[in-house]
């Protein structure tokens, strides 16, 4: 994953159930540094 994903992710953290945010979270810095 790009950084760039993963402050696309950041970004939608609130529109996103807190459940469903924390895996997104957990994913994304298991494959790069948020």
């Amino acid at each position: 994953m790009q950084p760039v994903v993963c402050h696309a992710i950041a970004r939608a953290k609130d529109e996103v159930n807190k459940s469903f945010l924390t895996k997104n979270v957990r994913i994304c810095r298991a494959f790069t540094e948020c």
